[in-house]
């Protein structure tokens, strides 16, 4: 322990220690790497879309990279942005707002059956 002086702008009020931020960054990077590992699972999902339309020609993979790079900057960002930013909304638009929202995606994974 330091020996504390009158003046406190003479030594750092937190010592740093190498060892000290490279374990922090370890335990960061360990927690993140999930988040990582999907952010990029779901950027190549998108590449190998488009990959997989390059074999039909180049008119079809202009078309299919070009769509997708739309989709992705501005429906996907905003349907997610909008869906999550509803704490600002009033109870009854929030309730619309995720019924909006989940009723076609639990029909898109589940499907209407037919009697």
């Amino acid at each position: 322990m330091k020996k504390e002086s009158n003046d406190v702008l003479s030594w750092p009020l937190i010592e740093q220690k190498s060892s000290g931020i490279k374990e922090e960054v370890k335990k960061q990077l360990w927690l993140a790497g999930p988040l990582i590992a999907v952010s990029l699972l779901q950027f190549f999902l998108q590449v190998i879309s488009v990959m997989f339309v390059g074999h039909l020609g180049s008119l079809p993979l202009s078309a299919a990279a070009v769509a997708t790079s739309f989709a992705s900057v501005t429906g996907f960002t905003f349907l997610v942005r909008s869906f999550f930013s509803l704490t600002t909304l009033s109870m009854t638009i929030r309730i619309y707002v995720h019924t909006s929202f989940l009723l076609p995606l639990m029909i898109c994974l589940f499907g209407i059956k037919k009697r």
